[in-house]
């Protein structure tokens, strides 16, 4: 009889409670303790590259930093690479860095192109007439994704995982000018 019982308890309705809260990083390496949830979301956006700097150099010879990657739980969002240098030796057309790309993201339900930190601007050197810019740095990439406690690949209430995220890519050499440095890579996680 009291096993009959038992048997109808629905199992949710032994989970201890709810409390919603979020968490949220700037660039690192963490460990989250997963807690009670019904609904989860991730939203990590990825460092931006480097600008490119200004130099003597052969244009695009060197380029700003690729900024971090940032993940969890499966997801991941791509860090921007760096912008060319301008090459300050030539005349003409074209003389300025070309622009890093935009990271890109997967795993999400919204997985975004260019959609995380910002990319770094390039050097600049004005000599006279002409001007000389480096690249911009591309921009990071931006994952969401939210998760349904008990569906498969969810995180488990009380797993510990690991949340990272990524920093700016420094920015580009140049002996003219270099270029900035692209923006920090954050995260947040938010239950409820």
């Amino acid at each position: 009889m009291l096993l009959a019982f038992l048997s109808r308890i629905r199992v949710g309705a032994l989970r201890p409670p709810v409390v919603p809260g979020s968490a949220s990083w700037g660039p690192g390496t963490y460990s989250f303790v997963v807690p009670e949830y019904n609904t989860l979301t991730a939203a990590l956006n990825a460092g931006g590259g480097g600008g490119g700097g200004v130099s003597e150099a052969a244009l695009n010879t060197y380029r700003g930093g690729t900024g971090g990657t940032s993940s969890f739980n499966g997801i991941a969002a791509g860090g921007g690479t760096g912008g060319g240098n301008a090459c300050a030796s030539r005349t003409g057309t074209a003389p300025n860095g070309g622009a890093g790309s935009h990271g890109g993201a997967s795993g999400g339900d919204s997985n975004i192109t260019g959609g995380g930190a910002p990319g770094g601007g390039g050097g600049g050197y004005n000599p006279g007439a002409m001007q000389y810019t480096g690249g911009p740095g591309g921009y990071g990439g931006r994952v969401v994704k939210t998760w349904t406690y008990g569906q498969p690949g969810a995180p488990i209430p009380g797993q510990t995982l690991t949340v990272v995220i990524g920093g700016a890519g420094g920015g580009g050499y140049g002996e003219w000018a270099g270029g900035a440095a692209g923006g920090n890579g954050s995260g947040s996680i938010s239950w409820n």
